[in-house]
C-alpha cells in the first residue's frame, strides 16, 4: 500500500532524509520480517554448494549472529539489574594511567564508568 505525503504531512522532513547505519541494519536484518510479539520470521532463502543463504549470509552465520545478539541482550540486562556497584579507590590511577590517551579522553572514559558503576 503506497501512501502520499499529503497523507503525512508530519513525515515530510524524513522524505530523502538517508537512514543512518541503513547498511548494518540490513546486514543484521535482512533474513527476518517483523510480526507481532517481536518475533521474526525468515524470508526464504536460495541454496547454495549446499548451504542455504539468506540475504547477505549463510544460515550458520545469522545462527552465530542471534546467538551473539542474544548473549548480549542477557549481559545487558543482567547488567541493568545489578544495581550501583562499588567503585574501587583506585580506579581514577588505573583510568588516568592509561598510556596513549588523552587526559580529555581519560576523564571522559572515568566520568563514564562512574556513571554507568553497574
Amino acid at each position: 500500500m503506497c501512501t502520499k505525503l499529503q497523507d503525512h504531512p508530519k513525515d515530510a522532513e524524513y522524505l530523502n532524509t538517508p537512514i543512518r547505519f541503513y547498511t548494518e541494519m540490513e546486514a543484521i536484518f535482512s533474513n527476518a520480517l517483523a510480526t507481532e510479539g517481536s518475533k521474526a520470521t525468515e524470508v526464504p532463502c536460495s541454496g547454495v554448494g549446499g548451504k542455504r543463504k539468506i540475504g547477505n549470509f549463510f544460515e550458520e552465520e545469522i545462527l552465530m549472529l542471534t546467538n551473539m545478539s542474544d548473549v548480549v541482550n542477557n549481559m545487558a540486562n543482567a547488567l541493568r539489574e545489578t544495581g550501583p556497584a562499588h567503585v574501587d579507590a583506585n580506579l581514577y590511577l588505573a583510568v588516568m594511567e592509561m598510556p596513549g590517551f588523552s587526559e580529555e579522553a581519560l576523564i571522559v572514559a572515568y566520568t563514564f564508568l562512574l556513571d554507568n558503576k553497574a
